[in-house]
């Protein structure tokens, strides 16, 4: 059985179980095999980071600006954690806004390469052309345009973590090029014959099934097998409802309430989020924009609607009455809201 903690939620308390045989220690004091309340163990540290339950909020904890409640999320917050003290690459799979470049941001300062840089790139945002030069550097003159030298993304990394966010998009050629960097090999800048080795961490993001794009012949093989050694599965909004709460404490201001009525978290709970946590923040800025801090159902559900509306269930003709919106204008303003995406 595999060593270590395994973090558990029961009822309103956090708790680490231990796994395996070999006694373990929590905080200076024995972890018992029933497990160890989180609040006597005070805090998991891990390098310069702690895992800790935030201060007047029972049952939550906080890992930097992440804040959650919700076991998936827990899940993958541990593993994380576990991942940080390796040096191999970890790849974070999970839909876009769901916070993966905070747990990217976990790794580089819980690991032993915390006191070097964190260089983050939108590897969506690398034309094809330019993506080479982007990550390995160029000398001057290499090709048109190339007035200067550039050392590249990965020589800035060195010594420390470099982020690739939505590595799904990198180029044939790049997805070549990174996968000998990582077997050990020598990087050569574009229009160089100087050979150098640069020592870095790399943590991958992607919001997409990176074996469904090998499947498809979009994403090299061997490229996947090599950054998925330690390979962190990020939980979407929709599939941690408990921390809807969580997150809105943590969002609302001094505008909206701190703790809306169980009609208004009853809609959340409804509502998809395709776009995560970074959907549910611009929710919340809207909100105060357009509702002027006065929150009621109807207000919400007309902004809901307008990105994509509620989940099918017996509960939506419920919830449809509370907001005051009958459902013939429901599905009309649904169905325009759809047109006009």
């Amino acid at each position: 059985m595999e060593e270590g903690f395994e973090l558990r939620r029961q009822e309103e308390a956090w708790m680490l179980v231990p796994r395996g045989k070999t006694p373990l220690v929590v905080a200076g004091r024995s972890c018992p095999a029933g497990g160890l309340p989180l609040s006597e163990a005070c805090f998991l540290r891990c390098g310069g980071v702690a895992l800790a339950l935030c201060p007047r909020e029972e049952g939550v904890l906080q890992l930097g600006p992440l804040r959650f409640a919700s076991v998936a999320m827990g899940r993958a917050v541990f593993q994380v954690l576990a991942a940080a003290a390796s040096t191999q690459p970890v790849l974070l799979e999970g839909p876009s806004g769901s916070g993966k470049e905070l747990l990217a941001s976990a790794v580089h300062r819980c690991g032993p390469q915390a006191q070097g840089p964190l260089v983050a790139v939108n590897c969506g945002a690398l034309s094809r052309e330019l993506a080479l030069s982007e990550l390995f550097g160029c000398e001057r003159g290499a090709y048109t345009g190339a007035v200067r030298d550039r050392r590249g993304l990965v020589a800035e990394a060195h010594g420390g973590v470099l982020f690739l966010d939505e590595v799904s998009e990198l180029p044939g050629e790049t997805q070549a090029a990174l996968l000998r960097v990582l077997e050990g090999a020598p990087v050569r800048a574009l229009g160089s014959e100087r050979p150098r080795r640069w020592t870095f961490r790399l943590v991958a993001a992607a919001n997409c099934s990176l074996r469904e794009r090998v499947a498809r012949g979009l994403f090299r093989g061997d490229l996947l097998e090599r950054l998925s050694v330690l390979k962190v599965r990020v939980p979407g909004l929709a599939e941690r409802p408990e921390d809807l709460p969580v997150l809105w404490r943590h969002f609302a201001g001094a505008e909206l309430p701190a703790r809306p009525d169980p009609q208004i978290l009853a809609l959340l709970a409804r509502y998809p989020w395709p776009g995560n946590v970074r959907e549910l923040r611009g929710l919340m800025e809207r909100l105060r924009v357009f509702g002027g801090g006065v929150l009621t159902p109807k207000l919400l559900l007309d902004l809901l609607l307008e990105n994509g509306g509620l989940q099918a269930g017996p509960s939506r003709s419920e919830l449809l009455r509370v907001a005051g919106m009958p459902r013939s204008t429901y599905y009309y303003r649904l169905k325009r809201s759809r047109e006009s995406a």
